[in-house]
């Protein structure tokens, strides 16, 4: 089974090197794309001299973390797996030959990763990494994803009993390209228009809703640094895309029926972003761009749950 490796970055420079160098430490080797999108911290040209053999697409302008791979994707165009990465991961050796392994069955479209790191954050060196930071993602009872197991130590979770993940993290995970293929909306395979989180939210739905099977590969193993946690306060234009893109998500995906089994815990999660809205002024044109979109999203649902399979479970 062929397989490239992606990493998308922006200013990300302080990363690079101990994420590039464990994706060439692998005991399975696999091309890597570094696509760059629009880094004024000399991100390519530090990749262009330490990693010669790195193809770079270098873009002109801010892509987001979807317009980013989805260059990416075209960058390598044959490979039959598609790893995504955050240039803060650093990957174990065994990494790529244990995320592999996910793919046994010929219904699996995308494999998830178990990602670590310390006690106290801040690093990506592998070796005493003891925190969970997910394996994958779950879905609450208000369909919105969370990093399953997020923030528990390893010790305290028996790797084997592991539940399995709903859906993936984009911050590391293994994508057929047969399953992006058949689930991609006008070429797209991370939406635009999201531009960046809940993009992986938002393809594990349409991956589940055509029959696509997500699976964990508890073996496959990295440490994350996470820039954006639940604890800390977001960025004004990282809260605003969150924000919204929550409720896109919901739209553009998200079965009628399902709507109504979890209308209780949808509705207590929209108040409470309300309420987050009323009083966060940085928030405010979030609310514009929602409204905004709504047309096209809802554009998109029609054409979505048409190719939807019969039956399907949110598993929330």
């Amino acid at each position: 089974m062929t397989a490239h490796i992606q990493v998308l970055g922006r200013n990300h420079r302080h990363y690079l090197e101990s994420c590039l160098r464990s994706c060439f430490q692998q005991t399975v080797s696999v091309p890597v794309v570094y696509i760059d999108n629009a880094s004024t911290d000399g991100s390519v040209e530090f990749v262009r001299e330490k990693f010669p053999a790195v193809r770079i697409v270098a873009n002109t302008t801010n892509r987001g973390y979807s317009g980013g791979h989805n260059d990416g994707f075209r960058a390598l165009p044959n490979s039959e797996v598609v790893i995504v990465l955050n240039p803060d991961v650093v990957l174990a050796p065994d990494f790529v030959e244990q995320g592999l392994k996910g793919f046994s069955a010929e219904q699996v479209g995308a494999v998830a990763p178990l990602l670590l790191r310390k006690q106290e954050g801040g690093s990506t060196e592998q070796g005493d990494a003891t925190i969970i930071d997910s394996y994958g993602t779950r879905l609450l009872p208000s369909l919105r994803a969370v990093n399953q197991y997020e923030d528990q130590t390893l010790s305290a979770v028996p790797s084997r009993s592991l539940a399995q993940p709903w859906g993936f993290t984009g911050a590391a995970a293994f994508l057929r390209r047969r399953a992006l293929h058949d689930v991609a909306l006008d070429g797209e395979v991370f939406d635009e228009d999201l531009f960046a989180y809940r993009e992986d939210v938002d393809l594990s739905w349409r991956l589940r809703l055509r029959g696509w099977e997500i699976v964990g590969a508890q073996d496959a193993r990295a440490t994350h640094v996470r820039t954006v946690r639940v604890d800390t306060a977001k960025d004004p234009p990282v809260a605003r895309l969150s924000w919204r893109n929550y409720f896109l998500v919901l739209i553009k995906n998200v079965p009628t029926r399902v709507l109504i089994r979890h209308a209780p815990w949808i509705a207590l999660e929209s108040a409470a972003r309300g309420f987050q809205w009323l009083f966060t002024p940085t928030l405010w044109p979030a609310l514009p761009e929602l409204i905004r979109l709504l047309p096209t999203f809802s554009e998109k649902r029609s054409r979505l749950l048409a190719r939807a399979g019969a039956t399907f479970s949110s598993r929330a």
